[in-house]
């Protein structure tokens, strides 16, 4: 309704300084969010609600109806804009939130003269702000609209909620105008007004903060807490005939229990160990339905009751795992010890040997000089003799030195020639101990050979003797290289057994250790002692190979790759804290899960203990690093409401139309705490360092150069040195049989069954084979150990996702779960990490930590309550109706299996799970992974690789360089390629860059993706596996995938994502924190559902065509969604951690909203703490 011509008052009123609207708030705070019992209502107006001319006309009616008597009061001063001066979103919460209407000013005598002038300055004031608004907006020629607002008020007049604001059409539209954001009314309210408000978008207005806001209108609003829509005329000084409808929404915090957007592993909004689901509507355009229909968008994100559980389950498993391990590697640290010559063993035979050397005699007596003695034990099943001491001059002087070692009795692995210089068989004591080696080395000259004279003395021969108990002399013949007798040489042995009734502690069993657990395969074979796998277990499946005995039996004979040196800080520094750190974290989950009263809260960002939900701000968190961190079940669910099929104040009206769309977010999954470092010391191969390492026996500098990043190098790099070990192993096997070659050559009277101690070459060769063989077991722990961590979150999630598909009505009543019981769950990991410096190590850590999901199967199981869980099952607390889970490992190795299975009330299993996923069906999963960066770190790799790429080019074709003048030829380095980080952050962009990996993790997953879509949808003609071809389906992506080198391309997770959801799978979105470029990713994946769900559903009935709003839609649900929330969840504070020049390298359809952006600063005003991330 509209008077003839606005009166001065109602001009007046109609424009106001501080408008409820600068209260509103773009990015509602946690605290907002977790309100509930609210009403939703979503606004929309009719055509006649538009004014030509907007803002302008208004200042000309005002400009020509009030004149002294109409005063507009000053525009409000500029809040504080954000870091990169755009747009401030918080600008509305330092307003008041209460409107100041002006009325106009009267004539009173009692103010007087003072009066007077102060109602001439404020007339004068508000027609200079009305002639620079009307040259603002006639400068802006009309290239940035006018933007109205609505606002609820109460009956006081303040401000209750407030819509976004939209343009205001140039022209009239038949739909009228259409809020997206529905304004919010808290409990109890049932009466109130809602105000439409217009400002001018001149450029000039917006970026000074000096645009007025002018009321095009109000109306009053009954509240009613059930689904209904009202009409109701606008009042307005302006517009004629207006009309607003609006749809009132309950609550949407909480759909129904299987209800649209509901999630099996949704928890009760009860529980204390949950954060509350964040939630935003939207009420989307719907072209080809009648004005008073609404689509209404809910998006929301909750977390997940299953992570936790999982992390329990994981974390128990791993801590008996690493106690296997454990209680193995001190058996074969105790195997190593009781072999060793210098060792008492704790629980076997042994002897001791003391050795008093005597004076020696030599022919011919020319030999003055003073020889170099030095004493060996020649084992009897290894081939290389043990140094007994260190080598001295002879002869002797003062007292006699002496030796003491103790010989254990061997019994089995005797050396084939050994066995042969006794006879052929055992002594009658049935064992042996072995020989006494004795070496004369005369030193003539530097630059001549050296003159070597041995003497061995058979211990097993003197141990027959019964006077060896209390010594024996004896003088043993010394034999030149040749076997000729040179002299004789003196010592006094005494040799006693002990504890020959005792038995040898054996190494125990590896079989479900911690490395056996973690399905790593086994890559070397023969070394001895075999740490963390079963030779026997191993072997007994393997075809009986010739070659590879021969093999077996030459490696047997040259002893143990491993020193006791290493075992014990292997054991000191890696397995027992390993198996303390499991056992904590099995006991805090399960105590988390247990617990029934909550402590005092912290924010969710500060509060590091272990919980449902994990912030990102805690990856260095030792003891949470099983839990994934910031996972949330996305969901998005579209209702159409029409207004001819909705009954008036009718509760719980369903809408004509529903759908839903499932997505989980989370943080890499990535071992985080334990960092990307070298593993190895960090020393060089040559330093002092390295060879006090070598000489005490412990770790060392890696023999393949440094080992640092996450699994999928580390792996690698246990490959590498895999194949380094087999390589010495063959180097040296041939280096002995050419030293026992070249000594049967020469010797002619004595035997040759050991290599001497101290052989330069062989000596040698062993050393770096032991070096290696210690190495390869290190990183293999490591990576076991780092397994555990990436399964334990990727594991979390990947449950969590299936759940959710599970709990599709849709998906459930099609042949989705007869096809996952057949070929598995298709599971999309989306990564939006770039592959560079620690992002490249949670890359590498992804790939492996998803890749181990292809070990999985997930059973449901009904559970009536009358029978008690399984053993080792947890919990699921706070679900209406998961009950407990179980991991169960089978296998080992590579051939690892886990069986998850998941008890779910009757009531639920039997109504709503499909019979193909019953009877004991287990679902395996069918892990991907693809993988794009998308800031500007991915940009620096792409271009530090293209540079490399051209300078190497330039490199080839420009090497030679001719002087002019001379004529010399010579070679011109390349030039150097440039250094330096990109932008400053806690995660320095410095370091290792591999561009490469993308392209081969996204081949790879393209290769799994294209076998899968055969098996659920077969071309016509089939096609023989060797030669499979490129789905039909999978063209497109294909196409992405070759053109991706080189160049940010997120078109491939984009399209991986569509094909996941049309083959029935479930996506999975992360990045480092899960917080950020997910929240872009995920936006624009909701978005383009809603996009999609107009298209094909009957909302577009029609036939008519939709204009694609999917970039407009996903701005808005980054501005008023769920994920600026959880921001402020993760870091405390709800901004985007971009800054504005990190935004111009990414893609157009992943750019966040500048008002929403962090800044530049880290630890400044904005973000404290170290609160930017990305």
């Amino acid at each position: 309704m509209m008077s003839a011509a606005p009166s001065a008052a109602s001009l007046a009123s109609s424009v106001d300084s501080a408008p409820g609207n600068k209260a509103y708030s773009p990015m509602s705070t946690l605290e907002k969010q977790y309100n509930t019992n609210r009403v939703f209502l979503f606004v929309r107006t009719n055509n006649n609600c538009w004014l030509p001319g907007g803002v302008e006309y208004i200042l000309s009616q005002t400009s020509k109806f009030s004149e002294s008597s109409t005063t507009v009061a000053p525009p409000p001063a500029p809040s504080p804009g954000s870091a990169d001066g755009s747009e401030n979103p918080f600008e509305f919460l330092s307003q008041e939130s209460a409107p100041q209407i002006d009325t106009p000013t009267t004539s009173d005598s009692r103010k007087g003269f003072k009066g007077f002038l102060k109602k001439v300055a404020k007339s004068t004031t508000e027609k200079l702000e009305r002639g620079m608004t009307n040259l603002a907006i006639r400068a802006d020629k009309g290239r940035n609209p006018d933007m109205v607002t609505a606002g609820l008020y109460d009956a006081n007049d303040q401000v209750i909620s407030m819509t976004e604001s939209i343009p205001y059409p140039v022209t009239g539209t038949a739909e009228g105008m259409r809020f997206v954001i529905p304004l919010v009314v808290p409990a109890g309210l049932t009466q109130a007004v809602i105000k439409l408000w217009i400002r001018s978008g001149a450029s000039w207005l917006e970026k000074t903060k000096a645009a007025k806001n002018y009321l095009l209108g109000s109306c009053p609003v009954a509240i009613k807490p059930s689904t209904y829509i009202a009409g109701a005329p606008l009042h307005s000084s302006w517009v004629v005939d207006g009309q607003v409808s609006v749809l009132m929404l309950p609550d949407l915090k909480f759909p129904h229990l299987c209800g649209n957007g509901w999630s099996l592993v949704d928890p009760l909004p009860s529980s204390h160990r949950f954060n509350l689901t964040l939630d935003q509507s939207y009420a989307f355009g719907v072209p080809s339905q009648p004005a008073s229909s609404f689509l209404v968008g809910t998006e929301r994100a909750t977390e997940s009751t299953v992570v936790l559980p999982v992390a329990c389950a994981v974390a128990q498993l791993c801590h008996k795992a690493c106690q296997v391990s454990w209680h193995h590697g001190q058996s074969v640290t105790t195997y190593i010890a009781q072999s060793r010559h210098d060792v008492l063993p704790p629980n076997a035979p042994y002897g001791r040997c003391d050795i008093r050397i005597g004076d020696y005699r030599c022919n011919p007596l020319s030999m003055t000089n003073p020889p170099v003695l030095t004493v060996s034990w020649q084992r009897p099943d290894s081939i290389f003799e043990v140094e007994l001491g260190n080598p001295m001059y002879m002869p002797a002087t003062g007292n006699e030195p002496s030796i003491t070692f103790y010989p254990k009795p061997c019994k089995e692995g005797v050396l084939p020639g050994f066995l042969q210089a006794h006879g052929g068989t055992f002594p009658a004591n049935g064992f042996f101990l072995g020989n006494l080696h004795f070496q004369l080395v005369w030193t003539i000259h530097p630059h001549q050979p050296r003159i070597i004279w041995d003497a061995t003395v058979s211990l097993d021969t003197l141990l027959a003797d019964s006077n060896v108990g209390t010594g024996v002399l004896k003088e043993c013949t010394l034999f030149d290289a040749v076997g000729q007798p040179m002299g004789t040489f003196q010592a006094t042995i005494t040799l006693q057994m002990q504890g020959m009734d005792k038995t040898p502690f054996p190494v125990t069993p590896a079989t479900g250790g911690l490395v056996a657990l973690m399905g790593l395969p086994r890559l070397l074979e023969f070394t001895i002692p075999s740490l963390d796998y079963n030779d026997e277990v191993l072997e007994a499946s393997m075809p009986f190979n010739p070659d590879r005995e021969r093999r077996k039996q030459q490696i047997a004979t040259m002893g143990t790759f491993v020193t006791k040196a290493y075992m014990e800080s292997h054991m000191e520094n890696a397995r027992a804290p390993d198996v303390n750190m499991w056992a904590e974290r099995a006991q805090k989950y399960k105590e988390a899960l247990t617990r029934q009263q909550e402590p005092e809260r912290l924010p969710p960002h500060e509060d590091k203990s272990p919980r449902p939900f994990r912030p990102s701000s805690s990856r260095s968190e030792v003891s949470l690093a099983g839990i994934p961190f910031n996972v949330h079940t996305s969901s998005m669910s579209l209702s159409v409401f029409e207004a001819d099929k909705i009954v008036s104040q009718s509760p719980g009206t369903d809408p004509s139309v529903s759908g839903a769309f499932f997505n989980t977010s989370c943080g890499a999954p990535s071992d985080h705490a334990r960092g990307f470092g070298n593993i190895f010391p960090n020393v060089k191969e040559n330093s002092k360092e390295a060879a006090a390492a070598r000489a005490a026996g412990v770790l060392g500098p890696s023999p393949v150069g440094p080992v640092s990043g996450g699994l999928r190098r580390l792996e690698t790099k246990r490959q590498e040195i895999a194949i380094l070990v087999t390589n010495l192993q063959t180097a040296l096997t041939m280096g002995i049989a050419n030293y026992f070659v070249e000594r049967r050559q020469v010797a002619t009277t004595t035997p040759v069954t050991h290599v001497p101690a101290r052989h330069p070459e062989l000596a040698e060769m062993r050393s770096r084979l032991c070096e290696a063989v210690q190495s390869f077991h290190h990183i293999t722990w490591t990576c076991a150990s780092r397994r555990a961590a990436c399964f334990s979150q990727a594991l979390g999630t990947a449950l969590s996702c299936y759940l959710s598909n599970v709990s599709d009505p849709a998906k459930m009543q099609s042949a989705w779960p007869d096809l996952w019981a057949k070929h598995g769950f298709l599971v999309s990991f989306e990564g939006l990490l770039s592959a560079a410096g620690k992002e490249l190590g949670m890359i590498e850590d992804a790939s492996v930590g998803i890749a181990m999901l292809g070990m999985v199967k997930v059973m449901l199981v009904s559970d009536d309550g009358s029978a008690p869980p399984i053993a080792d099952s947890v919990s699921v607390v706070d679900s209406p109706y998961l009950k407990w889970l179980a991991i169960l490992p089978s296998g080992t190795h590579p051939e690892t299996e886990f069986t998850v299975q998941i008890g779910i009330v009757q009531s639920y299993f039997e109504q709503r799970i499909p019979a193909e996923l019953k009877g004991g069906t287990a679902v395996r999963f069918f892990p991907l992974l693809f993988e794009v960066g998308v800031d500007i770190r991915q940009w620096g790799a792409h271009a530090g690789s293209n540079m490399k790429s051209s300078l190497e080019e330039k490199w080839k074709n420009r090497n030679i360089s001719v002087n002019s003048e001379t004529g010399d030829v010579s070679l011109q380095p390349p030039p150097e390629q440039p250094k330096g980080g990109l932008i400053e952050d806690e995660d320095d962009d410095e370091g290792v860059t591999d561009d490469d990996v993308l392209v081969q993790l996204n081949s790879e997953a393209f290769q799994k993706l294209n076998a899968y879509a055969y098996l659920i949808s077969p071309a016509i003609n089939p096609i023989p596996p060797a030669t499979q071809q490129v789905h039909p389906m999978l063209e497109t992506l294909y196409q992405h995938i070759m053109s991706s080198a080189g160049r940010i391309n997120h078109d491939i997770v984009d399209e991986a994502a569509t094909l996941a959801q049309q083959l029935g799978g479930g996506g999975i979105v992360f990045c480092k924190s899960g917080k950020d470029r997910t929240a872009m990713h995920m936006t624009y994946k909701q978005a383009q559902f809603g996009t999609r769900f107009r298209q094909l559903s009957k909302v577009n009935g029609n036939g008519g065509s939709l204009v694609d709003t999917t970039l407009d839609d996903a701005r808005m649900m980054r501005i008023h969604g769920t994920r600026l929330p959880i921001c402020e969840k993760n870091v405390g504070q709800a901004k985007y951690a971009f800054n504005s020049l990190q935004v111009q390298f990414m893609p157009d359809r992943l750019k966040p909203p500048m008002s929403t952006l962090a800044g530049f600063l880290k630890g400044g005003k904005v973000f404290s703490g170290g609160g930017i991330e990305s």
